[in-house]
Order: structure tokens, then C-alpha cells, then sequence
């Protein structure tokens, strides 16, 4: 399925709500993951460590592309990070530990999905919430079309 279709299927209609009531419903959350991949020139990343299925970030120390076997060689301080159990909390340990602000990403439109595409945005880490018993998803971009939004792009795809 094209984002079009996903779009016409599973996104409902746009949900008229004021500023106050769409930050009581869907307060702004933070983007940790482009906070931290890249810092005045400090690059972070976050990986899959897959003998514990958890996630962990690690600093990049050079320009070299390293191997799975390097990566703890490639942490500034040859420790290894935090380990957690999920991306967004390892980026999150990454941000406090580095004194990083993320960016708040304000909610600047709320759209009624279909169950499953709540389901799927909810996988990506998109705002979304069970309002009386409505799922809603919380766009954080405007302006453009929504099947061009990154996350049903990816959910498209998948």
C-alpha cells in the first residue's frame, strides 16, 4: 500500500480542538534521537546490542566507519553506555548525559486513525493517545500533505 492509500483508508478526519485542549490531551514531547546525532560536532548514535536485545548509544571518536567489534573502541571514554530497552530511552540517557536540550515538538494538528494505524504510529513514536475512547494522533508537522509526513512514509513502506 502507497501512503495515498494508507491515508485514505486508515486517517479518519482532522479533529478541531483548541491550543489548550490539544496540550491537556497531547502534551509536546521531545526529539531526542536528531538532538543527539550530532552535537558542535560530536556524533552520537544509538545501537542494537542483539545478545541482550538492548539498546545502547555510543559517542563517535573519528571519522572512520567502524565495524560491530569496534564499537566500544569508538566511545570516547572506552566504557560502555547505558544499556536500555528501548531506542528512545537510550537516546534520551544519551541527551541527560550529555547536558543536551532536545527539540519540543509541538503538536499542531490532531487527526482521528483507525485503530491500526494507531497501532503503527504508536511503533514509530508518534503522539498519539485514546481521547473518550477516540484514537487520536497528534501531527507535529503542518503545512504539507500528510502522506508525506515521515512516519506514514515508513509505515507505507512497511
Amino acid at each position: 500500500m502507497n501512503a495515498k492509500e494508507l491515508i485514505q483508508k486508515h486517517l479518519i478526519r482532522q479533529v478541531n480542538l483548541s491550543n489548550d485542549e490539544i496540550a491537556d490531551i497531547l502534551p509536546p514531547r521531545f526529539d531526542y534521537e536528531n538532538a543527539c546525532m550530532s552535537v558542535e560536532g560530536r556524533e552520537f548514535h544509538v545501537d542494537l546490542d542483539i545478545a541482550n536485545d538492548k539498546y545502547f548509544w555510543w559517542e563517535a571518536i573519528s571519522i572512520e566507519v567502524f565495524l560491530k567489534p569496534d564499537l566500544k573502541a569508538a566511545d570516547l571514554n572506552n566504557e560502555s553506555h547505558h544499556v536500555s530497552s528501548t531506542a528512545r530511552q537510550a537516546w534520551e540517557d544519551c541527551a541527560q548525559a550529555n547536558n543536551i536540550i532536545p527539540e519540543r515538538l509541538e503538536v499542531m494538528e490532531v487527526w482521528l486513525v483507525s485503530d491500526w494505524l494507531y497501532n503503527k504510529l504508536d511503533c514509530q513514536d508518534e503522539s498519539v493517545v485514546t481521547w473518550k475512547g477516540l484514537p487520536l494522533w497528534g501531527r507535529t508537522g503542518t503545512g504539507f500533505l500528510v502522506e508525506r509526513e515521515d512516519a506514514i512514509e515508513v509505515i507505507a513502506r512497511l
